[in-house]
């Protein structure tokens, strides 16, 4: 991709002449939006910059995780209301949005990192990590799901490597 753009929603919303419940209705997300042309070499985030700071790196992270994990072909409807795991109820679309939250989080709340700090309350990742309380509940409560069968693979050894500046001078957190 040759050229990303951040695109605010109020911006797009005065420029349309819009409410930002319109455009969140036109986009069907009250969040945010990627649009990818690789023929262009253009990749936009558009995001709801009427939330607060963590809401808003929580969606630019999630929007950025269906861009890397090749999510941004045109799915049809029909194919995102296909079913993929009957016993948990997913659709195609379930997956994709499940799979870009995880993206997120690791980008934003490494947990290997999180472990290094001892950071596992919501209070405490919110914090360190500037997500919004909700994010910061749903990380603290994945730690505790994984706390006793977590290893570090070899790509987590480089993030620890990569923090641990970070990691000495918030360990007294």
């Amino acid at each position: 991709c040759a050229h990303a753009r951040l695109i605010p929603y109020t911006g797009l919303a005065r420029r349309a002449g819009l409410t930002i419940d319109a455009l969140s209705r036109s986009l069907a997300s009250r969040a945010g939006r990627i649009f990818h042309n690789p023929e262009a070499g253009v990749l936009d985030i558009l995001y709801n910059d009427t939330g607060t700071h963590g809401f808003i790196r929580w969606t630019i992270a999630h929007e950025l995780g269906h861009f890397f994990l090749g999510h941004t072909r045109d799915f049809t409807r029909d194919e995102q209301d296909i079913v993929v795991d009957a016993a948990a109820g997913l659709t195609l679309y379930d997956v994709l949005e499940l799979e870009a939250h995880a993206f997120a989080a690791e980008l934003l709340a490494p947990a290997c990192v999180l472990f290094a700090l001892n950071a596992r309350t919501p209070e405490l990742i919110r914090t360190l990590c500037d997500l919004s309380l909700e994010a910061s509940v749903k990380r603290a409560h994945f730690l505790g799901c994984i706390e006793g069968c977590y290893y570090l693979s070899p790509v987590e050894a480089e993030v620890l490597r990569r923090f641990q500046e970070f990691i000495y001078h918030h360990a007294a957190c």
